[in-house]
């Protein structure tokens, strides 16, 4: 099973522990060197010296992950008896503290799994791990190219590899839609979710176009729409807002006009609902579609029982530079640059993403394989629905810009979902809420340079 932490966690890390990862980043690394550029060892077909090798492997997650990867490491083991993996494993909390403490003394494990919200402080180090475009012990062929570039360092190194992908998805409870009118058969524009949401509500009052938790207005609507109308993520990378205030005004207005139109349910009504598998209108068949990441597909299928669930376009604007579309890794895996056994461990993450068996294994408890080959495995096994997959693809194929991690950083995102619900509210207007929100950002983003040493 999937774990919902992976996503959650991303939009609270705090500013405090970035700083801390910066300060102890800053110790000098000596590289243990990339391994040779050799063809990489076909998946599974051995390719281990006899030496004897000791790796440890770290990873965070529920109990099902931990059975899966401990299973695929038993395997690889038994296919490789000169080699022995020791997990370390546990949840997420504590896990970045944990590993920034142990880079630092260099007792980092060989193959470590890393979150894309530590890429902004690790790219500073690069030369802490291998860079996996010049190892060639990896095999990136299944890769998405764009993808793979999308989550390099400024300087052209890829020091993690995607082990799955999460995307922004737009789902529709198929049945209810039909039932209701609703036209899903061309792409719900910004404008034609109103559109419809007005109609829907015309017919029943109690019936909503979108469940929308007051927590998903931000990542899934307020955002994509701003970055439609901008062309730029939130925080460009030298620390300078990617927004004017006519930009923000007009987002603010659109999701104003959500709640004016009963596109979405009254703000008073979600307080208490933290997700669209949770809300009883979702779950009683009195709401349509939900925009959310594809990796909670599960959940949000299982609360509408004898129901067809599918997913369509996401709400976009023509010809925009910057769809909103967010396709990001799960997680990631990373081999330690200081490890005495960089060559063993990056057969080993070769093996962990490409091998078939493996790949059985561990299933979607990584979301989707990032590697093509892997996910045509578990599509011919019928362990992917096919709404699922379809909402990857589709993003992977319209993805917007990926959003760096300053943009993610923990106060950077209370300014804009405190000022998001002052807007829901009707305590500031949308003119006073960007006037409220480019002052507030702008202030912290001083702060977070000095911090980060940004000149």
């Amino acid at each position: 099973m999937l774990h919902m932490g992976d996503e959650k966690m991303r939009k609270v890390l705090s500013a405090a522990v970035f700083t801390m990862v910066l300060g102890s980043l800053v110790l000098s690394a000596c590289s243990g060197g990339d391994g040779p550029s050799a063809k990489p060892p076909e998946a599974g077909k051995g390719g281990s010296s006899a030496k004897p090798v000791t790796l440890r492997m770290s990873w965070w997650g529920g109990e099902t992950r931990h059975k899966a990867t401990l299973k695929a490491i038993e395997l690889y083991q038994s296919q490789h008896p000169n080699v022995k993996i020791e997990g370390e494993y546990g949840g997420f909390d504590g896990y970045l503290e944990k590993l920034t403490t142990q880079l630092a003394g260099r007792t980092a494990p060989d193959i470590i799994q890393i979150d894309i919200a530590y890429l902004g402080p690790f790219f500073k180090q690069t030369d802490l791990f291998v860079d996996f475009y010049t190892n060639k012990l990896v095999d990136l062929n299944g890769f998405d190219p764009n993808f793979l570039k999308s989550l390099s360092s400024p300087n052209g190194k890829l020091i993690g590899l995607p082990t799955g992908m999460n995307a922004s998805s737009f789902y529709i409870n198929k049945t209810l839609a039909d039932q209701a009118g609703v036209d899903y058969s061309k792409q719900l524009t910004w404008d034609r979710l109103i559109e419809e949401g007005r109609k829907l509500q015309s017919k029943d009052k109690n019936m909503y176009l979108l469940n929308a938790p007051t927590g998903d207005i931000a990542p899934f609507i307020f955002e994509p729409y701003l970055f439609n109308l901008t062309g730029k993520g939130l925080i460009n990378d030298d620390y300078t807002i990617g927004f004017d205030k006519d930009s923000l005004v007009k987002a603010f207005q659109y999701v104003s006009s959500l709640y004016e139109n009963n596109v979405i349910q009254p703000v008073a009504d979600m307080v208490t609902v933290k997700s669209i598998w949770e809300n009883p209108k979702w779950i009683n068949n009195q709401a349509v579609g939900a925009l959310n990441w594809s990796t909670n597909y599960s959940p949000i299928k299982t609360a509408v029982p004898g129901k067809e669930l599918i997913t369509v376009e996401y709400p976009s604007t023509k010809g925009v530079k910057n769809t909103g579309i967010n396709v990001r890794p799960t997680n990631m895996l990373a081999v330690n640059a200081n490890s005495k056994s960089v060559e063993e461990s990056a057969k080993f993450v070769n093996w962990f993403l490409n091998d078939p068996e493996a790949v059985k294994i561990l299933g979607l408890e990584r979301s989707i394989p990032a590697v093509e080959s892997a996910r045509k495995v578990l599509l011919d096994t019928n362990a992917i629905d096919k709404p699922f997959d379809n909402a990857v693809q589709y993003a992977l194929k319209n993805q917007g810009i990926l959003q760096n991690a300053i943009s993610q950083n923990g106060e950077i995102v209370k300014i804009e979902t405190d000022t998001l619900s002052k807007v829901a509210y009707k305590a500031l207007t949308p003119d006073k809420a960007a006037e409220e929100m480019i002052k507030a950002t702008n202030a912290k983003l001083e702060e977070l340079k000095k911090k980060d040493n940004v000149k």
